[in-house]
Parts: C-alpha cells; structure tokens; sequence
C-alpha cells in the first residue's frame, strides 16, 4: 500500500474500493452523456481516482481497468462532443439573433447563462462562436436601444397632443353651439384614444381628469340650456292652450258681438307674444286655434245684414290674419333654425329642414292670397 501525497489520513482498503465503486458509477454516466463539456468532467474524476489510496489488490486492478474504459470511451467521443456543443452554441447564437425589441433583456443573460453550461466546441471553434454570439448580442443591445428611443419619441408626441386636446376642451365649455360643441367632444375623445400612451402614467390620468372635469362642465351647461328652454316651452304651451280654451268660449256662447270679436283679435295678438312651446307642439295648437279663430270669423262674415257693411273691414281683418300667420310661421322657421343647429341628431335635423320648407311654402301661399285680397280692396 502506499500513501497518496494529496492525503493526510490513510483510509482501508474498503473505503477505497467503495469511493472507486462510485468513480466508476460517474464514469458509466459520462460516457453516457451527449452534450456538456465531457472531457473537463472526465479530467474532474480522473484526478479524484488518482486521491484514493491504491491497496496493490488485484481487485482494484479490475476497478481500474473499468475505470480506465469509460473514461476511454469519453475520450473517444471528444470530437462528437464537441461537434454537439458546437451546435448548440450555433443554435443559441441563431435563437438571440431572432430576438426582437418586445423580448425582456432578462433572456439575454439567460441566454449567456445557457452558453456557459453548453461545454466546449474546441479551443479555436470556441473562440469564433463566442465572437459571433457576442456580436448576436450586441445587435440586440442596439435594437433595443432604437427602440426605446423610437418609443420616447412617440412617447413626447402623444404627450403633446393630449395637452392640445385638454386645452380644446376647456376652450368649450363656453361654446354656445352646443350641437358643434358636443361634436367637437367627441373628436377629441378620438384623438386622445389614437395618439396612444404618453409613457407617464401618472401625468396622463392628470391629463385626463382635466379632460372629463371639462366634458362634465360642458354637459352641465348645456343640459341646464335645455332645461330652461323646456320650461319656456311648457309655459307657452299651457298659456296657448288657455287662449284656445278662452277663444273656444266665445264662439260656444254664439253672441258674435263687437266685444267679442275684438277679443278674438286680442287673442291673436296674445298669440304671438307667447313664445313657441316647442316644434313637437306648436304646430297642434296652432292649427286648433287657427280653427277656432276660423270658425268664429266665419260665422261673423256669414252674416248678411253685416256683410256689405263690413266688407272692407272684413277683407282689411283678413289681410292682417294672413299677415299675422306670415309672421308667425316666419317666428316659427326662426325658433326651427335654432333648433336644428342646437340639435345633436342629424335625423332630427333633416325632420327640422323639412318643417322649416312647408312652412316657407305655406307663407308663399299666404302672400299669394294678400295680393288677390288687395286686387278686391
């Protein structure tokens, strides 16, 4: 027996044969191996074999010999090692050349953490490979950097623009063309979705409550015109149904006397300082306060003991009637112009424009009948 110059404590025979067992066992699995850096390995439990004491049995003999053909069969193997190292270097080198911008930079180093666990290829054939994947590497590095910086560009332009469409928001709120307005709104909300984000959160949700805070003060405002406006028109509409009520009063009564019917000519007069009670409503209680006053002037014209005398008067009080229609549906196409540049639906609109012809029809017709009036005067 002798004693290896590495030890300081002398083991038994057993222990010896037990730790070659295990040697063996380690060679069997390398020689098994396809991939990793087998030869440095091999070398690794070489040198652990040579640290155990060799007892001069012919048994450890046997060991050795077993030892010796896996390890032979590891180093006969060296250059398919080496062959599948290389490929798989070639193969992470190709994965990180198809690295785009999106990839997170952590798969970069485990890309460089996979490298070192590959093993050798070959002094000369590693030194190449290495150079190609650090320029792999290096190529995704600036790919990311033209990236970012592209990003920060657009980053600044979205920022801009969405303080451009905060500042055109606020600059609304005092639109009186609320119909304009409201579209405007929704342009602008379009904007802010298609320049994207300003890559700052914090700032842009600033932004945005500016934006909401100036939609909100707008829709207040406008929402408080229509309420208003409601309440005129429903305050004219009750006070043109209490003139119909008045006016159909009379004519039931059935006295048809001169204070009668200068009531009647008041009731016109009322007529048109009401107001408008709106375009669904105005247009039915006009015509059934139209009626009544037909009716009741009918009847008085009918008359003949007073037709002759009140001819003149008759054709001046019917001119003044058409007059007042004309100017009534003249008021009528104003408040209808109003409303249809006030409105938010262009089918409302088109209803509108449509209204606001037959009422420019209806006023050529009553001209016609002025003239033919006045020819009889």
């Amino acid at each position: 027996m002798y004693l290896n110059d590495e030890m300081y404590d002398v083991i038994d025979i057993d222990e010896a044969i037990r730790q070659k067992q295990e040697l063996i066992t380690k060679a069997k699995e390398l020689s098994e191996q396809e991939t990793g850096d087998l030869i440095k390995a091999a070398a690794r439990l070489r040198k652990k074999w040579r640290r155990i004491p060799y007892w001069e049995s012919a048994y450890e003999d046997q060991l050795a010999q077993e030892f010796d053909e896996y390890l032979g069969v590891v180093y006969s193997r060296r250059h398919l090692v080496s062959e599948a190292n290389a490929e798989a270097k070639r193969a992470l080198i190709t994965e990180v050349k198809g690295y785009d911008q999106d990839v997170p930079g952590t798969m970069l180093a485990d890309s460089l953490e996979r490298w070192k666990k590959i093993g050798s290829a070959g002094h000369e054939t590693d030194d190449e490979l290495w150079k190609e994947f650090a320029e792999a590497r290096h190529a995704f590095l600036e790919k990311k950097r033209v990236y970012w910086n592209e990003r920060r560009e657009h980053y600044d332009e979205a920022k801009a623009i969405k303080e451009r469409v905060v500042e055109d928001a606020k600059a609304l709120v005092d639109e009186e063309n609320f119909r304009k307005a409201n579209t405007r709104f929704e342009e602008l909300l379009q904007e802010w979705k298609d320049a994207g984000y300003s890559g700052d959160r914090e700032y842009e949700k600033k932004l945005w409550t500016e934006f909401s805070e100036a939609r909100r003060a707008f829709n207040k405002k406008r929402g408080a015109y229509y309420s208003e406006l409601h309440a005129r028109q429903k305050e004219a509409h009750a006070a043109k149904t209490a003139l119909i009520e008045e006016a159909r009063a009379i004519l039931e009564n059935g006295s048809f006397s001169r204070e009668d019917t200068e009531k009647m000519k008041e009731f016109n007069q009322k007529w048109r300082s009401i107001g408008s009670c709106g375009r669904d409503k105005e247009d039915a209680v006009w015509k059934e306060f139209r009626g009544v006053m037909d009716e009741y002037f009918g009847v008085i014209r009918g008359n003949r003991e007073e037709r002759q005398a009140r001819y003149q008067e008759h054709l001046g009080d019917l001119r003044s009637r058409k007059l007042d229609q004309i100017a009534s549906q003249k008021r009528q196409i104003e408040h209808l112009r109003q409303e249809a540049m006030e409105t938010l639906s262009e089918r409302e609109a088109n209803e509108i424009n449509e209204e606001i012809a037959d009422k420019e029809e209806y006023i050529a017709e009553l001209e016609k009948e002025i003239a033919e009036l006045e020819e009889k005067a």
